[in-house]
């Protein structure tokens, strides 16, 4: 039986309802019950149907929106359906007729034929299944994995057949988008090059087998359960089983295969931890994992538990009782844990020489024992040096002035040390340096140092200089100064300069922008953008425009279109300033951004008089206190409007200005209004206690400078304080015009086509510095087709070694 708009029938609790907010061409809606679509939607509806049928448990049961009523007797039947359609009925729950089926001695339910007897697969999937190909595209892979996966519980081992299949699926998704339309798309298009012989046969296995179809029986608490267990390396093998009969375990210790009635085949592979385990703990690993797949029928059977395996070692381990033995296996922390875990069952384990011959037999076709000739037979790979690079090791050899007295005393004397020089000897014409151990280590003079750096840097993926210099010298012998010179290889390698991740401290130091302690002398703007259109003042606006007074921290707040032009902009921003009486300010900070850099607005305030400081691309870090303030004024809308969907945001907007302009600001311990007026304006708040009688007013011009005069050493302090902080966890970095330097990426700068951030360069360039801008930035000379601002943030640049000093001119 399916019931008609089951999810929509469960109210959610007002406090809530914000978590079902959706975004709509209407704004801002939530929903008031349970919608399909939302994660936990399926499990709060499931817990209304268990608690209405938990009165009639024993003969019907749900899931989700689907219930069964099952009953011995047509009878029973009867009485059964009465009462959960009163049931239904007195709840107004209305059932579909077109999907509810009466008197059945079977039925399909989530695609299984179910009857009195236990559960197949429907004929129609398992014909579906065995009239597949073999698969053509990445997308029909991923379908047929997905297919067979559930029918699992069918299949012994499935998780090892299928082993193989899954491996080749999530290689051929590596560098396809991740989910959605967009994997889906090019799946399809994704061609299954070449399978091997083995991904052929596997398929064909898992396809004889699901073509077979299968029987599972109903699981009954009131018979005994009984549980084959098999861990190996290939992962674990579970089989779950009622014996027919249900007889004497102590006299029929035999059980015959045809006795056997399957309840379901469990299968795992092994983690990469498990795979490092010892054969004790990998079985009794495999066997806690069973326990806890299986937990519900464990504890809810009447009879114990008889688990086989064939390890004889877990049996006394899993019914060990105290953690006190002179058996070191016993003492191991993983068996201990797992033998406290199992003592809470009811559960016998028992020996037994051989797993099951019904998982024996559904699994030998896949894995058949390596075949070796009896005639052992061994590859040897001999790898030698270059002929080339030997004989520019002799060339050296001659030509050094050091090593050419050596080599001329020691020619032709091969192995065998001389008595003017003992510590050294020679095979194939090559000097070797004899260490205090008897060890002997090649001798690379100067010239071929080069080959040899290549070699333990270049093609050992670019390790560091600890690495790659103790894998040098382990078996090589250089010059003096050899590890400097290997540093500066290292240094000016253009691969390392390109994909290293850099560990010094970041570049930059803190310059506070100070302003004059004068009230509207200076303020900082920034946008607040992509808020839901709403009605202000008979316009329509979806953005704000954030306003603040750098000395008293006093701040507008004022509404806008996300299309407005540098000029809509610019007049909205001085109405309000004359509107509030601000005035015309002398200095402006704001972070970069199109509308600022626009010949408009750069004109308006250059008519104005009006000084524009912007801060550098993708560091806006000159006002963060203005970045605080947009974070509070966003979060109050978020509140307003989760509380009061029907009120269009705007109408907040005067009254959180002046809460936030009454409130007391961290640097200066003030509110903005007792830095103007040297008192603070009166809130509905402050009347409550109020009693009528006016207190001593004091000199409120000398209160006004008092105040004025703590907030501006309150500032200096905390700007002070804040550089020394800021600079301590950065490192001051000094160009000059014509430097070559290397843009950082990941952070704010990205190329186009880049791939994964992990896996792609991390510095681009190098670009030449045209310009100091500031103390702080410079003007690069970059590509047209970047399309990034050209002045950039130290914070975002890396010195490039100076190419001229690169002691092996490498490009």
């Amino acid at each position: 039986m399916d019931s008609v708009a089951f999810f929509y029938q469960w109210l959610i609790a007002r406090k809530d309802r914000h978590k079902l907010t959706v975004t709509t061409h209407r704004g801002l809606e939530h929903f008031k019950v349970a919608v399909m679509g939302f994660q936990n939607s399926p499990l709060y509806v499931q817990r209304q149907i268990d608690r209405i049928l938990r009165a009639h448990r024993g003969y019907a049961r749900a899931y989700i929106d689907n219930i069964v009523v099952f009953s011995k007797t047509l009878e029973d039947h009867l009485i059964h359906l009465n009462n959960v359609f009163n049931l239904l009925a007195s709840l107004d729950i209305v059932l579909t007729p077109t999907k509810t089926f009466l008197g059945f001695p079977s039925t399909t339910l989530l695609g299984q034929k179910v009857d009195s007897f236990g559960m197949a697969a429907a004929l129609e999937k398992i014909q579906a299944i065995s009239g597949l190909a073999f698969l053509i595209t990445l997308q029909d892979l991923k379908h047929y994995l997905g297919l067979t996966g559930w029918m699992r519980d069918y299949v012994p081992y499935y998780a090892q057949i299928v082993e193989l299949l899954q491996s080749w699926k999530t290689e051929m998704l590596k560098g396809l988008a991740k989910s959605g339309a967009k994997q889906k798309r090019a799946a399809c298009s994704t061609r299954l090059v070449d399978p091997t012989e083995k991904e052929r046969a596997l398929f064909d296995c898992l396809q004889t087998i699901l073509s077979k179809g299968g029987f599972l029986h109903h699981f009954d608490s009131n018979q005994r359960l009984y549980i084959d267990l098999d861990s190996s390396k290939r992962g674990v093998g579970v089989i779950v089983y009622h014996v027919k009969g249900d007889p004497d375990p102590q006299k029929a210790t035999d059980i015959r295969k045809s006795d056997i009635q399957p309840i379901m085949f469990l299968s795992k592979l092994l983690l990469t931890g498990e795979s490092h385990y010892w054969p004790t703990e990998l079985e009794m690993a495999g066997l806690v994992w069973a326990i806890k797949k299986l937990r519900h029928l464990v504890d809810s059977t009447v009879k114990p538990v008889i688990i086989y395996t064939d390890h004889s070692a877990i049996t006394s381990i899993a019914k060990q009782t105290s953690l006190s033995s002179l058996n070191t296996d016993k003492l191991n922390n993983h068996l201990i844990r797992a033998s406290q875990y199992l003592a809470q069952f009811d559960i016998n384990v028992r020996y037994k020489p051989e797993v099951d011959a019904m998982l024996v037999e559904a699994i030998k076709v896949l894995f058949m024992p390596e075949r070796y000739n009896d005639q052992g037979a061994f590859n040897i790979t001999l790898v030698e040096m270059g002929d080339e690079l030997k004989d520019r090791l002799k060339q050296a050899y001659i030509t050094d002035e050091r090593w050419s007295k050596i080599w001329e005393e020691i020619k032709g004397k091969d192995s065998a040390p001389t008595a003017a020089f003992p510590d050294f000897c020679m095979h194939n014409d090559l000097i070797y340096l004899i260490d205090h151990d008897e060890r002997e280590r090649l001798v690379v003079p100067k010239t071929p140092e080069k080959e040899v750096f290549k070699l333990s840097h270049d093609s050992s993926n670019h390790q560091g200089f600890h690495h790659a210099f103790d894998r040098l010298t382990t078996s090589m012998y250089f010059d003096q100064n050899a590890a400097k010179r290997f540093r500066e290889y290292i240094e000016h390698c253009p691969a390392c300069q390109l994909n290293q991740t850099k560990r010094h401290r970041p570049y930059g130091e803190l310059n506070p922008i100070h302003s004059t302690p004068v009230p509207f002398d200076t303020i900082a703007i920034d946008f607040v953008v992509g808020l839901p259109e709403s009605t202000y003042r008979g316009k329509i606006v979806n953005a704000l425009l954030n306003v603040m007074d750098k000395y008293s921290k006093r701040i507008l707040i004022i509404p806008g279109k996300d299309t407005y032009t540098a000029k809509d902009w610019a007049i909205a921003l001085l109405e309000a300033l004359q509107a509030a009486d601000w005035g015309i300010l002398r200095q402006i900070l704001s972070d970069r951004d199109s509308k600022f850099l626009s010949e408009l607005w750069s004109g308006l305030f250059a008519y104005l008089g009006v000084k524009l400081l912007v801060s550098t691309a993708w560091h806006p870090q000159t006002d963060g206190a203005l970045e605080k303030t947009n974070q509070t004024v966003e979060i109050a809308l978020r509140y307003h409007v989760t509380e009061n969907p029907d009120t269009p945001w705007p109408e907040c907007i005067v009254p959180l200005q002046a809460t936030l302009n009454n409130s007391i600001n961290s640097t200066t311990g003030k509110t903005p209004t007792e830095l103007m007026y040297s008192f603070k304006v009166k809130e509905p708040l402050s009347l409550i206690g109020e009693t009528g009688l006016n207190p001593q007013v004091t000199n409120l011009v000398q209160a006004r400078d008092l105040h004025r005069k703590q907030a501006q050493d309150l500032q200096t302090f905390a700007s002070t304080w804040a550089k020394r902080r800021y600079n301590g966890k950065h490192k001051k970095l000094d160009l000059k015009e014509g430097d070559q330097v290397y843009l950082r990426l990941h952070h704010g700068y990205n190329l186009p086509g880049m791939g994964n951030q992990k896996l792609s360069n991390q510095q681009t360039g190098p670009f030449k510095i045209v310009k100091k801008v500031g103390s702080l930035a410079y003007r690069l000379e970059l590509p047209r087709t970047m399309r990034i601002h050209p002045v950039i943030s130290v914070a975002h640049l890396e010195p490039c070694p100076d190419p001229a000093k690169d002691p092996y001119n490498r490009p």
